[in-house]
């Protein structure tokens, strides 16, 4: 782009925007266009292929787009400042845009869209095992370990409340001493009080999977 436009600038923006154009846009796609960065003058249906035209005089990179309203409509929010957008993401965004054109309230739209009850078709354990590369067996030892995952992190997260007593007792002493590397024992001791939870959390969970046998 230097090479044709000229200047300095990275033009980092406008070869994003023109990858996007030709390769992220697809057939079906919903397109808003803005004016400035408060009004959208419409909106369309994307319908062709990126096509290069080289025998327009300008935009020669084109897309076929049936346009389903034109107009001009002020939207709520502060637009985005640069030529082309992906606005998919921003969910609350489209809403507010889509009511535009859908002659409801702004408020109204976004608020039914929440309020909205759905419903999910149940999904089995069969179903979860058809879909993926997994004996049941597997599944099973997957499904304990979700199941008891926060037990494992909360173990080791109160690991030093527990101990407070103990740690006091050491770091009493550490603290008053004149030397700077006596923290080091305070240290070790954190580390091998948390290492000790959570193995002893681990092994009272999974012990089984890794052949401890607490019985014996």
């Amino acid at each position: 782009m230097r090479e044709v436009y000229g200047g300095t600038s990275s033009y980092k923006n406008q070869v994003h925007a023109t990858w996007q154009f030709a390769n992220d846009i697809k057939p079906g796609d919903i397109i808003f266009v803005k004016k400035g960065r408060k009004e959208i003058i419409g909106r369309g249906v994307v319908e062709g292929e990126y096509v290069y035209d080289p025998t327009r005089e300008h935009y020669r990179n084109t897309r076929t787009v049936r346009w389903t309203d034109k107009g001009l409509w002020e939207h709520p929010e502060q637009l985005a400042m640069k030529t082309l957008t992906d606005v998919t993401p921003y969910t609350d965004f489209v809403k507010k845009t889509q009511a535009l054109f859908d002659g409801d309230s702004i408020d109204s739209a976004v608020r039914d869209e929440d309020e909205e009850e759905r419903t999910y078709d149940p999904y089995t354990a069969d179903d979860f095992l058809h879909d993926v590369f997994m004996d049941e067996d597997r599944y099973i030892i997957l499904k304990a370990l979700l199941l008891t995952k926060k037990n494992v992190i909360l173990q080791g997260a109160w690991c030093v409340f527990n101990q407070l007593p103990l740690l006091f007792v050491i770091g009493l002493p550490i603290g008053l001493a004149k030397k700077q590397a006596a923290r080091c024992c305070m240290e070790a001791l954190v580390l091998y009080l948390t290492f000790h939870y959570f193995l002893s959390t681990i092994l009272s969970q999974w012990g089984n999977v890794f052949g401890v046998d607490f019985a014996a």
